[in-house]
């Protein structure tokens, strides 16, 4: 589900089994900063997604900023980088499996 208010979204929920995460925008009344006027990324996320290649290939259709494209990682997963809009890091990843 995606929020807006003024045409503008302010926040975002998926579910993930009982549990449901939402994210939202850096709002200077909650004294918060996006991590764009940050010196340094503060943290990342990472997002299992079934398929990493695809989803990489979508979200650069979108116009996403890609830090880096996937790559198989020694730690078992193919992922790749990118940033939202206010410049949070984000990485996408699918198990390697064989």
């Amino acid at each position: 589900m995606v929020n807006e208010v003024d045409g503008q979204v302010v926040n975002a929920q998926a579910g993930i089994g009982p549990y449901t995460v939402i994210i939202g925008q850096a709002r200077t009344e909650m004294k918060l900063r996006a991590a764009s006027e940050l010196p340094a990324a503060h943290a990342g996320v990472m997002m299992v997604v079934e398929d990493v290649d695809a989803h990489f290939r979508h979200a650069k259709e979108a116009g996403a900023v890609i830090e880096y494209g996937p790559q198989d990682m020694p730690y078992g997963l193919r992922e790749y980088g990118a940033r939202d809009l206010e410049g949070n890091l984000w990485f996408f990843a699918s198990h390697i499996t064989g």
